[in-house]
C-alpha cells in the first residue's frame, strides 16, 4: 500500500514541475529552456572576453579552458536558480495548494527538480554544441563530474530549504 502513496506522490510531483515549467516562461516551456540557455550563454562569452581582456588565458589551467569557464559558470547559475526557486516556493497559503490535492512538501520537490531539470537540459546542450562545432573533447570523468553537479544541487536545496522556513 505505501508503493501507492509513493507513486501518487511522485505523479503529483511531476505534475507540479510540469505546471511550473509552463508557468516560469509566458510562451511555453521550450520558451523558457531557450531563455535559460541564452542567459548562460551570455555569462559564458562575458566571461571568456573579460578573460582574454586580463589575460588569464595565460596561467596553467590543464585541459580544455573553455569547459573550465562553461564548468564554472553552470556551477553558478545553477546555484542561483536553484536558491531563488527552493526559497520562493509556494507555501500553505497559496492558491494553488488550497484547491490541489498537493502540499507544501510537494511543491518544494517539484521545485528543486525543476531547477535541476532546466540547468541539466541547458548544460547538456551548450556542452554538446560546444563539442560538435567548437572543440570535440570530452570530460575525463563524466560521472564524477556529474556527481559534483548533483552535491552542489542539493548543498543549494539545503540552504533554500533554510531560506525557506525563515520567510514568515
Amino acid at each position: 500500500i505505501w508503493s501507492f502513496r509513493c507513486l501518487r506522490l511522485l505523479k503529483q510531483v511531476y505534475f507540479d514541475i510540469v505546471r511550473g515549467m509552463r508557468k516560469s516562461s509566458r510562451q511555453n516551456a521550450v520558451a523558457g529552456l531557450i531563455s535559460s540557455m541564452m542567459q548562460t550563454v551570455i555569462f559564458i562569452l562575458a566571461f571568456y572576453f573579460m578573460f582574454q581582456l586580463i589575460d588569464i588565458r595565460t596561467s596553467p589551467i590543464k585541459g580544455d579552458y573553455m569547459l573550465y569557464v562553461i564548468s564554472g559558470i553552470a556551477m553558478h547559475i545553477t546555484h542561483n536558480s536553484a536558491v531563488m526557486v527552493v526559497a520562493g516556493a509556494e507555501g500553505p497559503t497559496s492558491t494553488i495548494l488550497q484547491l490541489a490535492p498537493i502540499n507544501t512538501l510537494i511543491s518544494t520537490c517539484s521545485s528543486a527538480l525543476r531547477a535541476l531539470y532546466t540547468q541539466v537540459i541547458t548544460l547538456s546542450t551548450i556542452i554538446l554544441i560546444y563539442h560538435l562545432a567548437i572543440n570535440p573533447g570530452g570530460i575525463d570523468h563524466p560521472i564524477a563530474t556529474f556527481g559534483m553537479y548533483l552535491v552542489s544541487w542539493f548543498t543549494v536545496v539545503a540552504v533554500g530549504m533554510i531560506l525557506l522556513a525563515l520567510t514568515p
